[in-house]
């Protein structure tokens, strides 16, 4: 049977999700005596956080499909507009 886009899009946002907190721990390990550029890290690791959440979400609540894109893009635009960008 063809996967449905809810479940295409669940496993792509926990495996995106996955693959930024990789980044984000190879990072953090790399920059122990250098903590200003930390923010780097700290942003894969949000991100992926994030992706796998809503990933979960999708599976337990397939409905909440456009929610999760739009809650996501949302972030991602407000994120990216942070005034300040080390600050998170």
């Amino acid at each position: 049977a063809p996967i449905s886009l809810t479940t295409g899009v669940s496993f792509l946002f926990s495996g995106i999700g996955s693959l930024f907190l990789i980044l984000a721990h190879t990072k953090m390990s790399r920059i122990a005596p250098q903590e200003q550029q930390a923010f780097r890290a700290i942003e894969f690791a949000l991100r992926g956080l994030i992706l796998l959440h809503l990933g979960i979400l999708l599976i337990i609540t397939p409905e909440l499909l456009s929610f999760c894109v739009g809650f996501y893009l949302v972030f991602e635009v407000f994120f990216n507009s942070r005034p300040e960008r080390t600050q998170i």
